[in-house]
Order: structure tokens, then sequence, then C-alpha cells
């Protein structure tokens, strides 16, 4: 059997990212910034921190990251920075928040996975 784990739903894939990002903080964002500033704050300067969320699609209702219509896209289409969210609300702490609970997550899948039988019985 093949699974398909993710610690976390993209928010380009219908995943959540904090409200302040509009649904779009897809890449270099308030959540990655901060799980890297818990796992290896010496590779990240947050002088550069800059928001950069596109808020011209943030009210479209299907054309949008996560929406029912999708879209290619490279980071670089939205800002030449490549990175799309918004890394200035990144903290450690929420970063060991994220973190831990991927962590947890991912082990109950693991169990699940391990039980795993298509419903029919043992």
């Amino acid at each position: 059997m093949t699974f398909l784990a993710h610690p976390g739903v993209p928010p380009d894939q219908g995943g959540t990212s904090p409200p302040e990002e509009l649904g779009m903080g897809v890449h270099g964002g308030t959540d990655e910034t901060s799980i890297m500033l818990h796992l290896a704050p010496h590779l990240v300067d947050m002088s550069r921190a800059e928001r950069r969320v596109p808020e011209a699609i943030a009210g479209n209702t299907y054309v949008r990251f996560g929406g029912r219509v999708s879209f290619g896209w490279l980071s670089n289409d939205f800002f030449p920075d490549g990175y799309i969210g918004d890394p200035t609300a990144a903290t450690p702490e929420l970063g060991k928040r994220l973190f831990d609970g991927s962590v947890q997550s991912f082990c109950e899948s693991l169990r699940e996975i391990r039980d795993f039988n298509f419903g029919r019985p043992a």
C-alpha cells in the first residue's frame, strides 16, 4: 500500500494559514518562518522580512490559493523575492507549537497506517 502524508495541508491545496495572510501564506510566510526560527534560527534573517501577500486575489471566490479553481504559479510570479506570506509575525514559540503538533499528528497517522485494512475485518 502507498500513503501520502502531509504534516499540514499547504494553503495552496486548501489548508490554512494565519488570518492576517488571507489564506495565502504559502511559501515563507508566518508558519514556515516560525518553524525555521524554531529549528534553525541561524538561517533566518528577520531584518529582511516583509509582508508579501497578493491582496489582489484575496477577494476571489474560486481562483485563489486553496480555491476550487487551481492555477499554475511560481513564487516569483507574485513578488520578485519569491516568498508569499507574512513572515513578520513569525516567532520561534509558534514554530515550536507547529512543529510539535506536526510530529504528534504524523505519529498518530503512522499508527493508523499500521492498522489500515480498507475497512475489512481483521
